[in-house]
């Protein structure tokens, strides 16, 4: 039964209550079945109200026309048809909703939440209103800013940021590791800086990785020295002979994922132990590239499960993407970094604030305040051991579907889904593309992804309808549209796309590109 006649409201669109079963348990009056509607969130398992507080200020009231009055004289905000209590909620608590869009920006966001809000740290609420109010006088802030960012990455990640950059491909830059490396007096000199890689390894947009970028358009600007290419062999001895000929080639150091961007092959332990050993007898710097992997993979960062960490640290690790700021971190325990024996923790930090003295600034105030919170609300709320129980949870529905094992790789909630266009209409989430065998799931960390039943009611596929009709309402509402092909998971933003030209469908919430479904949509409910 549909939720309206012409304007007027015949059950709520929420709780599902007819006009008629309002009437029956509630006083009759003008207009209170359309302010419950407007104020409705639905109902909790035991059927009593959601909505029984203000979602600015948490101001508690007896009526929905008390409550209706608090929100326009206390914040302002007239709540009616086209402005619901679930529209507030959906701005302010954008994390309690399921979430179809594994997409995340390429995985640029690890929750929905605001990581600035006063409940998760009154410091970095401080500093962020401060910033808001009056974001000339920051200036004043920045080395208490700075010290605390610090200090929370050393709590959440056991190792120190050392130099902070635009993107993840500044930081894999042969000169600027080399020079590190001398600054970190870990090597006297270095005239020409040459790096290994592992086959199937992301790469970079430019510069000496982008010759083995697993997406092809990048290639387009590689220059410099290639990079030593490493096979990734199941055969540890195999590993560690070619690492000890990338040195003999005049390799200073080679770059590691724990989980392979081509294709999601994670590291095999072996294999990690041979490089560890291979990186400690030649002295060659060991390096991962944690760009993706952190958090999502049950730890802090990938390498430090327990099955990579009993061999022993990386020299350096380089970040991104989901923590906010991108650069790169020291491990001082790191497979070569520990030989230096730098353990006094002022000497460390001298160390760092001497190589950031080089630069202008170590990154922009509002960069260092978002990966501020972004990562002590990881430490708060153990987004890593959250990611555990999302990547067991998403795996039950990937079973639902009857995918093929072969099908599905990565590590926790860090998920590789063979490409395949019908499997993309069933379940109907946004993946994000990497090459063309394979889509990647970029899950948020927020609890209602950790479980299998509420996704395949809300999420994946048929179940989903009503969730995605309410959701598509709100996005209509501010002129939002998801800004990548939902099957293919590449970002729409050339061509005839740019500017939105093709409409999402309102119904099922799909955008697919020209290329994945030329001509007229077919939506997946309606056909039914």
């Amino acid at each position: 039964m549909p939720a309206f006649k012409g304007t007027q409201f015949i059950r709520c669109p929420q709780c599902l209550v007819s006009r008629d079963e309002f009437h029956v348990s509630s006083q009759t009056g003008s207009g209170k079945f359309a302010k419950h509607c407007n104020m409705c969130l639905g109902k909790t398992s035991t059927g009593s109200p959601v909505h029984d507080h203000c979602l600015l200020c948490g101001t508690k009231t007896d009526t929905d026309a008390a409550m209706l009055s608090h929100y326009k004289h206390r914040h302002g905000i007239k709540i009616k048809q086209r402005y619901t209590a679930l529209d507030i909620l959906h701005e302010q608590r954008p994390e309690s909703f399921p979430n179809f869009d594994l997409h995340q920006g390429y995985g640029l966001l690890l929750s929905n939440q605001d990581v600035l809000r006063e409940e998760n740290d009154g410091q970095v609420y401080l500093f962020a209103r401060r910033y808001r109010e009056t974001p000339t006088l920051i200036k004043y802030d920045i080395r208490d800013i700075q010290d605390d960012y610090r200090s929370a990455f050393i709590d959440l990640f056991d190792c120190h940021p050392i130099s902070l950059h635009g993107h993840v491909s500044d930081t894999l830059n042969p000169e600027l590791l080399g020079g590190l490396f001398i600054h970190l007096q870990a090597s006297s000199s270095i005239s020409a800086p040459r790096l290994a890689v592992m086959e199937g390894s992301y790469g970079v947009g430019y510069g000496s990785l982008a010759y083995n970028a697993v997406v092809p358009g990048l290639r387009t600007a590689a220059c410099g020295p290639q990079p030593f290419l490493i096979t990734m062999s199941a055969d540890p001895q195999s590993v560690m002979e070619q690492i000890k000929a990338a040195k003999t080639e005049g390799c200073m150091a080679i770059v590691v994922e724990m989980v392979r961007s081509s294709d999601g092959r994670k590291m095999y332990e072996p294999v990690w132990q041979a490089i560890v050993q291979a990186c400690r007898q030649t002295g060659m710097f060991l390096i991962v590239d944690e760009a993706l992997t952190a958090i999502r993979c049950g730890a802090p960062f990938a390498h430090q499960l327990p099955e990579y960490r009993r061999h022993g640290p990386p020299d350096l690790v380089v970040f991104g993407k989901g923590i906010r700021t991108c650069g790169i971190a020291v491990d001082w325990h790191g497979v070569n970094i520990e030989e230096l024996g730098v353990t006094d923790f002022e000497q460390q930090i001298d160390i760092l604030l001497q190589w950031q003295a080089r630069f202008t600034e170590l990154a922009p105030v509002e960069s260092l305040l978002q990966s501020w919170g972004t990562m002590v609300a990881a430490k708060m709320q153990d987004w890593p051991r959250r990611a555990v129980d999302i990547g067991v949870a998403l795996r039950e529905v990937l079973d639902h579907f009857q995918i093929d094992p072969s099908w599905i790789s990565g590590l926790h909630a860090l998920i590789w889904v063979k490409k395949d266009e019908r499997l993309s209409r069933e379940m109907m989430v946004m993946p994000a593309g990497t090459g063309s065998e394979w889509v990647r799931w970029l899950p948020v960390m927020d609890p209602i992804m950790a479980s299998s039943d509420p996704l395949m009611i809300t999420t994946f596929g048929q179940g989903s309808a009503s969730y995605r009709r309410q959701f598509g309402a709100f996005l209509k509402k501010r002129g939002w549209m998801l800004g990548v092909c939902s099957v293919c998971g590449e970002a729409m933003e050339t061509g005839d796309d740019r500017g939105g030209s093709r409409q999402p469908c309102m119904v099922c919430l799909a955008r697919p590109c020209e290329q994945c479904e030329p001509g007229k949509h077919i939506c997946q409910f309606r056909e039914r």
